[in-house]
């Protein structure tokens, strides 16, 4: 889980799994490549229409992970359009581009907020000690 978004970066419950199978199922038989991308709120409203209860467009994105990370749909990527199986090299690329992209950026922005942090609190509380971040 990732601090301050317990929630959103939980483990799968036994609903969510039930869900990940059927869009597992889904993006395995449905048609490949960017024209067939599904956009999140898409794919929040097709779980509805088949009785699951979506908490958030972020367990949906949780869920596509795990769809990602344990290898059940291969190329799963995205662009701004939607999630999709990538059809060609270059889709798989450029989704790969942008993820190192996005990697960089929220990189950078935790070396400027490290700095910040030092900044404004130069010594060490008297509280618990706190394994720097950088």
């Amino acid at each position: 889980m990732i601090t301050n978004f317990s929630f959103e970066t939980s483990p799968l419950n036994e609903e969510e799994e039930k869900m990940a199978t059927l869009m597992e199922e889904a993006f395995l038989s449905r048609p490949v490549g960017k024209k067939y991308a599904i956009k999140n709120a898409d794919i929040a409203e097709a779980l509805s229409t088949k009785g699951f209860k979506v908490p958030s467009e972020a367990r949906v994105r949780k869920i596509i992970n795990n769809l990602r990370i344990n290898n059940r749909v291969p190329c799963l990527v995205a662009n701004s359009n939607g999630y999709f199986v990538a059809e060609v090299p270059e889709e798989s690329i450029s989704f790969l581009k942008s993820l190192k992209e996005r990697i960089n950026a929220i990189d950078y922005v935790l070396q400027q907020m490290a700095k910040q942090h030092r900044a404004k609190f130069p010594k060490p509380s008297s509280g618990p000690t706190i394994k720097p971040l950088v």
